[in-house]
């Protein structure tokens, strides 16, 4: 009777006995410092291991071989690095005309697939007369203003920059972006501006499930349930 007894324990225990991630202390090589970064349950770590906890796993006989399977995985997020020179461009206008003009260099790094998208560009609008306008465009290039061909380059109206976007796939990457302004000869003398500005939007199309999108850090309940 005890030894049924005992059995029937042994087959409860297996049978609610669940595995759960626990994480492990990991380290950070610091360039700078020359030393190891700690960074266990550091939400804005650059690396954390878990360790797939599993109740009873274990054993205990003669046998003279036993044979223990061992499973190592690594899930490695995008990330990504750009930079842009400027953000703000003037054009000092002295005669009508028709003029193109080196913009910001942009610089992209990244491991992974990033979308480029355009909004609220707009042509420019005289200040205090939104009806009296200049005529503004875009174009990107790989070589910068001293090699680049002007004959080559693809214009785009700052107006349908909204429904244009572009993939990078190659990295690094240098982009060089160039605009035109069409000055006519009765457009008035004063002050023009793309009246709210326009935004570049870089999107990660590869990113991990247990990234936190908004900060890019983990999600508080990772590596929790995470199936990969």
């Amino acid at each position: 009777m005890k030894k049924t007894i005992f059995l029937l324990a042994v087959m409860v225990l297996t049978v609610f006995a669940t595995n759960y991630w626990q994480e492990q202390p990991c380290w950070a090589w610091n360039n700078q410092t020359g030393g190891w970064d700690p960074q266990q349950g550091l939400v804005d770590a650059k690396c954390r291991k878990f360790l797939d906890i599993i109740p009873g796993l274990a054993g205990s006989c003669n046998k003279d071989t036993w044979q223990i399977p061992f499973y190592d995985q690594a899930s490695i997020a995008q990330w990504a690095a750009w930079s842009l020179t400027g953000n703000r461009v003037l054009d000092l206008v002295r005669k009508p005309g028709t003029f193109i003009g080196a913009g910001p260099t942009f610089c992209l790094n990244s491991n992974g697939d990033i979308t480029v998208t355009f909004s609220g560009f707009d042509n420019l609008h005289k200040i205090g007369s939104p009806n009296d306008s200049v005529e503004k465009y875009y174009a990107y290039s790989g070589l910068n203003s001293q090699n680049v061909n002007l004959s080559t380059l693809v214009w785009f109206p700052a107006t349908s920059l909204p429904n244009a976007y572009f993939v990078m796939h190659d990295y690094p990457a240098t982009v060089y972006l160039y605009e035109k302004i069409v000055v006519g000869e009765n457009d008035p003398a004063c002050e023009y501006e793309d009246p709210l500005g326009g935004t570049m939007t870089i999107t990660l199309t590869n990113q991990k499930p247990w990234i936190d999108g908004p900060t890019g850090n983990y999600k508080p309940d990772q590596p929790v349930g995470y199936n990969p």
